[in-house]
């Protein structure tokens, strides 16, 4: 038996070629990237833990495309077929990821722990596979990507009825999934407008998340086509490009907006400011003190108020905003204005207050001074926010 598994072994060429590339690109950023973000995880675990998982499982699922195309999987059978049930995490993956991010809710779990019933479901199904032979493995491997090879004759274990039938209903599973999970997130967005994030302004949002959902349709829709062209596995490495392309766009953004340039001398913007402190620990600083005092929410407020209230240069408040945020003096009092005025639309206690009203006690001086720059931060107006809120 061990001399035919190595037979057949042997006979696997091992290709490295232009595609194998492209996936081994995708595979090494998306795996820095979900690390990046890892790194990156504070308590509370919004959108960015789930964006992170969604990267890192196509990762994975990726270097197990890779090790089948170019052959390399005959050195690690036992990884074979490994990363089914994680493709079918993908969908819940994407929908919660946009869930958190557009809705701004905390994932109740006893409520969302269904999303993942299908890949656990075909988790379960596979158990068998898992721990038959190396031959069993080899024979799937062939059977998906050098069906001109002859099969190793074995012996297969009890389950292989149960684990046969959920790979032999695998794509549809799939399609199924992600096509489902591709109009939940299409109603995420529905209506929604454009805004800047207040974390990281050269992302906008709801434009990133159009960006997933299309990247995510975009491949549904190839898979389909592949499916259907392929009876085996052959046409996977379009997973894996597809995937590249998202992981180059996610990668482009990120880098954008980390601020690592504008933190560093290559900035010579404030080249010279004789700034002591790291400008994030200068906007710590500056965060705590408008916190403590209120500061912006007293109208007409200006830079050279609050550097003389805090013994500060304004130069120095400036360079923190500007290299941590990316956004100017104006646009940072606002945000802490907005943020108040949610907290007051949201509190039972300012009911009686109407919404000019509310934009007022936050330090704005007219009604579309309010407006203006609560939809840059949230994207919405006060009052289609209110309504929203009424509804949920």
């Amino acid at each position: 038996m061990e001399t035919q598994v190595q037979a057949i072994k042997d006979q696997i060429p091992i290709v490295h070629d232009g595609l194998s590339t492209i996936m081994l690109v995708g595979v090494a950023m998306g795996i820095y990237l979900s690390l990046t973000i890892a790194g990156n995880l504070k308590r509370e675990k919004g959108p960015l833990l789930f964006f992170g998982l969604l990267i890192f499982s196509a990762s994975l699922i990726s270097l197990d495309i890779y090790l089948c195309y170019t052959g390399l999987m005959k050195h690690v059978l036992f990884l074979n077929d490994s990363t089914e049930f994680i493709a079918l995490a993908l969908g819940p993956f994407i929908y919660l990821f946009l869930h958190t991010a557009l809705i701004e809710q905390k994932v109740k779990w006893r409520r969302q722990w269904v999303h993942f019933i299908l890949p656990a479901v075909y988790f379960i199904t596979q158990i068998g596979f898992m721990i038959e032979s190396e031959a069993v493995k080899l024979n799937a491997y062939i059977a998906g990507f050098h069906p001109d090879l002859p099969f190793v004759k074995t012996q297969y274990n009890a389950f292989q009825p149960l684990y046969h039938f959920g790979k032999t209903n695998l794509h549809e599973a799939i399609i199924l999934s992600y096509s489902f999970y591709t109009l939940l997130s299409f109603r995420l967005i529905r209506g929604r407008k454009n805004k800047t994030a207040v974390q990281h302004p050269l992302i906008n949002k709801l434009a990133f998340s159009r960006n997933t959902i299309i990247v995510f349709a975009v491949l549904t829709l190839v898979l389909s086509v592949v499916f259907i062209a392929y009876d085996t596995d052959l046409g996977d490495p379009y997973f894996a490009i597809v995937f590249t392309l998202f992981v180059l766009m996610s990668n482009y953004f990120f880098s954008s907006s980390s601020g690592i340039f504008r933190q560093t001398w290559l900035n010579e913007k404030y080249h010279s400011s004789g700034m002591a402190n790291s400008p994030g620990a200068t906007l710590h600083e500056i965060n705590a003190f408008i916190n403590e005092t209120g500061f912006a929410i007293q109208q007409q407020v200006t830079l050279k108020q609050l550097s003389d209230q805090m013994g500060m240069p304004s130069t120095y408040i400036s360079q923190a905003i500007n290299s941590e945020l990316g956004i100017n003096f104006n646009d940072f009092i606002n945000q802490f204005r907005v943020q108040r005025a949610i907290s007051y639309l949201q509190d039972p206690a300012y009911s009686h207050i109407n919404i000019e009203g509310i934009g007022k006690s936050v330090g704005f001086k007219s009604k579309s001074a309010f407006y203006q720059a609560f939809r840059k931060v949230t994207g919405t107006t006060p009052s289609i926010y209110v309504k929203s809120k009424e509804k949920s």
